[in-house]
């Protein structure tokens, strides 16, 4: 079963994602490099002097919508 992922933007703005077939296994790949990437905003010493501060994208963030449906978002 195929869904088509869209976000929508707090501007009313709507982005198509791709496609998935699992949405939580897409939504752990979306997140990983904002994890990788991470650290918390107090930290500035030597070992997170690289790392920048990401939001972590939650799944209620996207609208999964079955391939097959034709509604309008």
């Amino acid at each position: 079963m195929k869904f088509d992922i869209y976000y929508r933007h707090i501007t009313g703005d709507v982005d198509h994602c791709g496609t998935t077939n699992n949405p939580k296994k897409w939504l752990e790949e979306n997140n990983k490099e904002r994890y990788e990437n991470m650290v918390c905003c107090d930290e500035y010493d030597d070992e997170h002097k690289e790392k920048i501060c990401s939001c972590i994208e939650d799944i209620d963030d996207f609208e999964f919508k079955y391939k097959g449906e034709r509604d309008e978002i």
